[in-house]
């Protein structure tokens, strides 16, 4: 009985090394290698349970194996989910869900931080919404280096002209504006629409960092980012820090551990999106010009 329990204990202590050693499967392993890992574990596990059950003088520890593995299987997971829950509720309260204001009686400028130029996210359906005429527009990478902190005239900024592709390409068309153009553009732009992927999330990116100067972005935890801002700009600056906004959207970026325990088993969290429901009736139309799906899941 003694070697079976040692196995039995150390099958379940290299289960129990999944959350420790999470760091290095997270750069070592792959989602597939890591569910088979999890599965000989508790394939292991589930064999040496087994043998102490059918055994009646081990029956006993067999039962507090189970349980221990089943507790620890589930109920790590289960804490983690609920930690992360609570984190969304507290981000949540934070966030702003006004009315969105309708594009067409404003002069909008994008800021996206796409590796593509306002292809995916939110800047994508906002874009589409302006058809051939297009928009102002920002990426993140020109605004590297600045201290956005303080107030930026616009016409200082490297803007550009974003178009939505017509040829069925899915290419956005982006061209620089010339001196003269920003001058005009600036006495122009009075909203600002400035949308976060996931994806390419950095809580130290300079428009993060100034957007956590605003009340009640400060105390954002690293994880907690911006993902969409919508906002009234005037007196032709970019004030990060000073904008009142209709509509603010968070997003949690770490994740929960998923059911069973196990390496790569994750869950991202459900966060809904601040102002949805406006914010698809005014750029995911049900008409067929573009895939409803495509652009509720470039919302999210």
């Amino acid at each position: 009985m003694r070697r079976i329990g040692q196995a039995g204990l150390l099958a379940l202590l290299v289960g129990l090394a999944g959350p420790v050693r999470a760091e290095c499967m997270g750069s070592c392993m792959d989602g597939i290698i890591g569910a088979l890992v999890a599965m000989l574990v508790y394939g292991g596990i589930g064999i040496v349970v087994l043998v102490m059950l059918i055994r009646a003088k081990w029956r006993g520890g067999g039962v507090k194996l189970l349980i221990a593995t089943l507790v620890i299987a589930f109920g790590v997971p289960l804490i983690s989910q609920g930690w992360q829950a609570w984190r969304v509720h507290q981000m949540e309260s934070r966030e702003v869900a006004g009315q969105p204001r309708a594009l067409a009686a404003h002069v909008p400028l994008l800021v996206d931080d796409g590796y593509y130029v306002c292809g995916y996210g939110p800047c994508a359906p906002v874009l589409w919404s302006m058809s051939e005429t297009g928009a102002y527009g920002l990426p993140f990478t020109a605004l590297e280096g600045l201290d956005l902190t303080k107030p930026i005239p616009l016409a200082d900024l490297p803007l550009e002209l974003w178009q939505y592709p017509t040829d069925g390409t899915g290419v956005i068309r982006a061209r620089p504006l010339t001196a003269a153009e920003r001058q005009e553009a600036a006495t122009r732009i009075d909203y600002l629409v400035l949308a976060r992927q996931t994806l390419y999330a950095d809580d130290t990116a300079p428009v993060e960092t100034a957007l956590r100067q605003s009340p009640g972005l400060a105390d954002l935890r690293d994880d907690e980012l911006v993902h969409l801002v919508m906002a009234p700009l005037s007196g032709g600056k970019l004030a990060l820090p000073e904008l009142e906004f209709d509509v603010l959207d968070l997003t949690l970026f770490s994740k929960a551990l998923a059911f069973p325990l196990a390496p790569y088993n994750t869950q991202s969290p459900a966060n809904e999106v601040a102002s949805g429901d406006a914010l698809l009736q005014m750029f995911c139309p049900a008409d067929g010009a573009m895939e409803v799906w495509n652009c509720q899941n470039d919302l999210d």
